[in-house]
């Protein structure tokens, strides 16, 4: 039952009821309110039997247990058994600590207002429904998207909803804000030296490096750098790459030893005559108190201009190479984010069929960032990896800082099939590049298939000599490595 109030006597003040009065129509209205039965709210105090004593209650009592703001957690396993509503106000949510389980096994309805998380994970703890449920989220109007959250404070390699069976998400919009879909990771900041900052060092030999104390034992997926250049660079297509190194341990210290870790890399071309933060790539697991460096190098000295790091000053906490080896310890202390590791935002898997399958009428079917490894992947047996239906737009659209716009693999089929045209990089915009790697050691030769009109297969090839060649059948080399396909014309 709802918590009883004392009404006024006959002739009280009505400024001081008055307001009790209301208090107590609202209750009735809302539902039964879980603090009336002990939950605190607080984010540290145990409400499981307060959220369980009001269930049975709402379960007796029109069927509504509404969560005034708070945090109400819940460090014991529950299960929601009865047929009713859960309805959280703005700034409500239930926090399941690590190794609970919050089961939802024939609720009604769970409403929340719109933009509002009411539901977060701690470490392992889980929410389930093993029947079926109705998710709402209440308060939008105007065409404004709802939307329900459910939000994972802690990962501990486990997932915020898990369910053996299927989701499906179908809407009639006239809106472009809201995927069905959204899957997004961003890395966690794991150590800062973003302070360092206010010094233009000027990178004037092949390699150069900042040394960092781990302030914990991290995992880490990669380093960034603040960048730019002193003028337009000309040799837009060479590369700086970024490397983590053991320390010597002396006095001054420097980088020892080879590469740790070896990271992916930037381009010339992604530089400009402003600064801008800038990812190297690179998974290494570091020792809690343990010195290492953060190490930059760039294959082919830029020409036009130079590459200028942000940075500030702090004896020996800097060093310079022209080789790798031979280090000398300057003041630059660069500027660095070391940042955590994410995985896939969405992952697809079918055996038979298409791993992730989407279509759009004026939008990307599929559509992919990354800034470090493959926008979109996909994986199959049998059926498409990736595939993406648009009748105006873009089937596929991929992009990528520093890897793989799309990386697709088949077992039995095409890694990539494309009906219609395909566009590489953009018109005065983007440069297009398009490459083709050879295979086995050179043996098979990397070649382009073109049918012409009459239906004949051509394949466009070229030796190691540069000649550009086209035969009827799929290049081989020679064993003599002489020609490919063994032609000579």
């Amino acid at each position: 039952m709802v918590a009883t109030h004392t009404l006024p006597t006959d002739g009280s003040d009505y400024s001081v009821w008055g307001p009790k009065l209301n208090n107590y129509l609202n209750a009735v209205k809302q539902g039964i309110n879980v603090k009336e039965y002990g939950a605190k709210g607080d984010g540290s105090t145990d409400d499981t039997d307060a959220i369980q004593a009001a269930e049975a209650a709402a379960d007796d009592n029109g069927g509504m247990v509404y969560f005034p703001p708070g945090t109400y957690s819940l460090d014991a396993d529950l299960t929601v058994s009865s047929n009713v509503v859960f309805q959280f106000s703005a700034g409500a949510k239930i926090q399941v600590e690590t190794t609970r389980t919050l089961t939802f096994a024939n609720v009604a309805q769970i409403i929340a207002p719109w933009g509002n998380d009411c539901f977060d994970t701690n470490g392992s703890g889980a929410i389930s429904f093993t029947s079926e449920a109705g998710i709402y989220s209440d308060g939008w109007t105007g065409g404004t998207i709802g939307n329900f959250g459910l939000n994972t404070t802690t990962l501990d390699f486990d997932y915020a909803l898990t369910s053996t069976g299927r989701f499906k998400s179908e809407a009639t919009v006239n809106q472009r804000t809201a995927a069905s879909y959204w899957g997004k990771q961003i890395a966690e900041t794991l150590q800062s030296g973003t302070g360092f900052t206010g010094t233009n060092t000027t990178m004037s030999t092949q390699w150069i490096a900042v040394k960092f104390t781990a302030s914990a034992a991290h995992t880490m997926g990669n380093f960034r750098i603040r960048v730019k250049e002193s003028a337009n660079i000309t040799n837009t297509i060479r590369l700086i790459t970024g490397y983590i190194y053991a320390d010597d341990g002396g006095s001054p210290s420097k980088p020892t030893g080879s590469a740790l870790a070896t990271g992916k890399n930037v381009r010339f071309g992604q530089l400009t005559n402003t600064y801008q933060v800038l990812t190297l790539g690179t998974f290494l697991d570091l020792t809690a108190s343990t010195d290492y460096w953060l190490v930059i190098k760039y294959n082919v000295a830029p020409t036009g201009g130079n590459v200028v790091l942000d940075s500030d000053v702090s004896a020996n906490m800097g060093a310079t190479s022209p080789d790798g080896t031979n280090w000398t310890n300057t003041t630059a202390r660069l500027y660095y984010e070391i940042r955590g590791r994410t995985w896939v935002g969405c992952y697809g898997y079918s055996t038979n069929e298409n791993g992730v399958y989407g279509t759009s009428q004026t939008e990307p079917g599929v559509y992919g960032i990354s800034a470090q490894s493959s926008g979109v992947r996909g994986d199959a047996i049998s059926g498409a990896g990736v595939e993406g239906v648009s009748t105006y737009g873009n089937g596929g659209l991929f992009s990528s800082t520093d890897n793989s716009g799309v990386r697709a693999s088949s077992t039995n089929g095409n890694a990539g099939e494309f009906i219609g045209k395909v566009e590489v990089g953009e018109n005065s915009s983007t440069q297009g590049i398009l490459t083709l790697w050879d295979g086995a050691g050179g043996n098979t030769p990397a070649h382009v298939k073109i049918h012409s009109p009459n239906g004949t297969a051509w394949y466009l090839f070229v030796e190691d000599d540069g000649t550009l060649k086209a035969h009827n059948a799929a290049p081989t080399q020679n064993s003599d490595g002489s020609a490919v396909g063994d032609q000579t014309n």
